[in-house]
């Protein structure tokens, strides 16, 4: 009798901090997936562009360690390639993916109490991504260059790839989002099952 009552105890749905939980993990693991799409776009972008694949991440991480991307910038305008700066272009990945799963963690608890299916969640999402990327950008930024005593340049990524690459980006950064959020990869029965026993 007591086993069928901790079973029956298990296989209830998850409230509270629980719930929390679970949207948190849902969130960031989705937000991370989507971060990989990012990557590979901002890498697309940068050689499209002619800047070099790796110059985006460089950009990305300009505030904390601005060498790289003033290098690059002068290999550009010189007409030479690139070099590529191994710690500076692993640190802008790393910030893709920390802000990506950021971003699902937010998007995830914001949807949670207001579910949204349909052609609407991929629209609220792709406005999501968007919206994240100017605060990202646009103001942590600015904090971040506050705090550390730089000087951030608001506009070096969006130089080097133009704003239309960079909204298309977190356009589609949402849309990836939502896709992964909406799949069952990250659904709360599958997090709920590892933790149901026999």
């Amino acid at each position: 009798m007591t086993s069928m009552r901790n079973h029956a105890h298990v296989d209830e749905a998850p409230t509270g901090w629980r719930t929390f939980d679970a949207a948190i993990e849902r969130g960031a693991v989705a937000g991370s997936l989507s971060a990989l799409v990012i990557i590979a776009l901002l890498a697309l972008a940068g050689a499209v562009q002619g800047v070099g694949a790796a110059t985006p991440f460089y950009a990305i991480v300009s505030i904390l360690s601005p060498g790289a991307l003033e290098v690059a910038q002068a290999a550009t305008a010189a007409g030479e390639a690139v070099p590529f700066f191994q710690q500076e272009f692993v640190g802008g990945l790393g910030i893709c993916v920390v802000l990506g799963g950021v971003s699902g963690a937010i998007f995830s608890l914001g949807t949670r109490n207001h579910p949204v299916t349909g052609r609407a969640l991929y629209a609220v999402a792709a406005l999501h991504g968007v919206i994240l990327m100017c605060f990202f950008y646009l103001v942590c930024l600015q904090v971040v260059g506050t705090v550390v005593g730089a000087q951030p340049e608001a506009s070096s990524l969006s130089s080097l790839i133009g704003w239309p690459w960079m909204v298309g980006i977190h356009v589609v950064h949402g849309l990836v989002l939502a896709l992964v959020i909406s799949s069952r990869l990250v659904t709360d029965e599958r997090r709920l099952g590892r933790n149901q026993h026999p």
